[in-house]
């Protein structure tokens, strides 16, 4: 008598290997959000904020640079994870975006528990809360080159500017983890009322998220080298600036000297600082330049 042995149940009539593969996905989920929940709360290093932050009150994009998290950065354990498990934490992140509630409230996290004393002594090692929107979440979508990510990074840009719109018409601002900058040429009010003082500061802080969550989309089709992307105003505009920076910085595009601080853009040959970061000012022509040329990516693959 023949005896059929079924491994998972319901699946007897697929190949072992897709019956294997539909009993791993929720468990290779679960290890992807894991990872993403112990990253964003615990990114592993942290250091005291000496310097305030400052912007205009235009806010304009800074290419591409992500703004740190009030002094907490991934260790290189936890980079070396990101870059490992890349497989699993992407589609995690994808899931993540559209999960995140701009209505809802940043709770801090619990004190990161392998902090040495040394962190503890420089200032707070705690990361975000892994729920809400924060720049740990686009710093791992930038180190993995995360493309895949477009359409909610879209969908999540669009949400973000809706809830700022109506903040500047009067509603609640869009609640964002991070993201801490001053104003200038803001004068200081000490009869200020606080709770003006901390709906302005949301507001501020959500306007410096969406030129980021921009510029992260702008990034990812550059790393690609997506002809529509670089056709777009908002590149030209940034080689524009690196140039300038540049030719401020005394580097020539034939000078190769052994400097690993200095390094060639890819796309435009410009010799530049690793670091460097380029102020763009804002403009919705910019920013839905680069929305059209991602939802295009997005149609094309």
């Amino acid at each position: 008598m023949e005896v059929e042995i079924s491994l998972i149940p319901m699946k007897r009539h697929l190949p072992f290997a897709a019956a294997f593969l539909i009993a791993v996905q929720p468990a290779f989920a679960e290890t992807g959000t894991a990872y993403l929940n112990q990253l964003i709360s615990a990114p592993g290093s942290y250091s005291q904020v000496c310097d305030v932050l400052m912007t205009t009150q235009e806010v304009p994009f800074k290419a591409f640079q992500i703004q740190d998290y009030s002094g907490a950065y991934f260790s290189d354990g936890n980079i070396a994870l990101i870059n490992s498990n890349r497989d699993s934490i992407v589609p995690a992140v994808r899931k993540r975006l559209g999960e995140i509630d701009l209505t809802r409230e940043p709770v801090t996290p619990q004190p990161d528990k392998n902090a040495d004393k040394e962190m503890e002594e420089m200032g707070d090692c705690y990361g975000a809360d892994p729920m809400s929107l924060n720049s740990f979440l686009f710093d791992i979508i930038k180190r993995t080159s995360a493309i895949e990510a477009l359409p909610e990074l879209l969908a999540l840009e669009e949400r973000l500017v809706t809830a700022i719109n109506k903040a500047k018409e009067g509603g609640a601002p869009p609640e964002v983890s991070g993201w801490y900058a001053s104003i200038m040429d803001h004068e200081y009010d000490e009869n200020e009322p606080d709770a003006v003082r901390e709906r302005r500061t949301k507001l501020n802080c959500s306007r410096i998220a969406q030129r980021d969550l921009v510029s992260l989309i702008a990034l990812l089709m550059r790393e690609q080298k997506y002809a529509p992307y670089l056709a777009t105003d908002f590149e030209k505009a940034y080689v524009k600036g690196l140039r300038k920076q540049a030719e401020e910085n005394g580097l020539s595009a034939n000078d190769q000297a052994d400097d690993s601080s200095i390094l060639t853009d890819p796309i435009s040959g410009v010799r530049h600082y690793e670091y460097v970061e380029v102020e763009i000012p804002y403009s919705r022509p910019l920013r839905d330049g680069v929305r059209a040329a991602a939802e295009k990516w997005i149609s094309e693959h």
